[in-house]
């Protein structure tokens, strides 16, 4: 059975683009609205396209655990995040203790507003990774599979708003040996306010203790503006004259965190929710920052 479900779901990512309903819809919003899969960019399509088609002939011929997670990876650069999930899926019927394969289906339901699947899995592929060497997930060495575990681990917790459950999580990520800036900007900001939010406001400046200036950040710019925000060492108003980026687009991930600022340091809800919905309007809806906006809004005090 195991192996005629793998079989269909190879055939289903090897035929043409997966079949989605009349609206396009991809995934679900909290409120319940389509979300419809975004179309990459047409200068850029056709090597995606290839490289789908690569990653598919890899995949048949040989179903490594590597091969499976560059078919998930190359249906997410397509916008098909159904069809990543479909090829971990895959991948794991053949590699059972896989917590890779794991790792990066998680992160695919959190697109797909999934949680608590996305929850079970990073709590299943931290349970196989943890008596586990770490090893480097990423080529450029910025994160390992531990720390990539833990962190999209700990997000979903604060996304399903199980705050204790985060907080540990990321108190696991921090314990890790070899952290760089990077990764260490990106977890106190969402650290920071799973404990907030939970009324533990020592703790969470502990979290962003060790912000500093000078930071070694490239990729994570924006989680190191909000931390120095939470820090002290960048003003609000600087910070909110980032939120627009050059092309004219909101920087969600910068507003999710200042709408955080708003609601918990400023006690200005309006303000906050104000923010939180130009969020939601941008359709930017496989965000992190898109995603928690939209969790926040569900659950606001009505």
């Amino acid at each position: 059975m195991r192996t005629l479900i793998a079989t269909l779901l190879l055939a289903c990512l090897a035929g043409c683009a997966q079949s989605l309903p009349s609206d396009g819809r991809e995934a679900s919003s909290f409120s319940g609205a389509p979300l419809v899969r975004p179309e990459p960019d047409a200068a850029r399509r056709p090597r995606l396209e290839q490289e789908l088609g690569d990653a598919r002939v890899e995949w048949a011929r040989d179903g490594t655990e590597a091969a499976s997670i560059r078919l998930g990876r190359a249906c997410a650069a397509l916008g098909r995040y159904q069809d990543a999930v479909a090829a971990y899926t895959a991948g794991l019927e053949r590699h059972r203790d896989s917590h890779r394969l794991r790792r990066h289906r998680g992160h695919r339901l959190i697109t797909l507003h999934r949680l608590d699947d996305a929850a079970r899995d990073f709590r299943d592929a931290w349970a196989l990774a943890k008596e586990r060497p770490d090893a480097l997930e990423s080529a450029d060495g910025s994160s390992t599979d531990k720390s990539a575990i833990l962190y999209h681990y700990g997000l979903t917790e604060y996304l399903r708003a199980e705050y204790a459950r985060a907080d540990d999580a990321f108190a696991l990520r921090r314990s890790l040996r070899g952290m760089k800036d990077e990764n260490v900007v990106s977890a106190a900001h969402w650290h920071y306010w799973a404990l907030r939010r939970s009324g533990r406001n020592a703790e969470a400046a502990r979290v962003i203790e060790p912000i500093r200036d000078g930071m070694d950040v490239q990729e994570n710019k924006s989680y190191y503006t909000l931390c120095r925000l939470y820090r002290g060492l960048t003003p609000l108003a600087d910070v909110e004259r980032q939120l627009i980026s050059e092309d004219g687009k909101l920087n969600v991930g910068l507003a999710y965190g200042v709408a955080c600022w708003r609601r918990f340091e400023l006690d200005d809800e309006p303000g906050a929710r104000a923010l939180l919905e130009r969020i939601t309007a941008t359709g930017n809806w496989t965000a992190f920052g898109h995603v928690a906006a939209e969790a926040d809004l569900a659950r606001w005090p009505r």
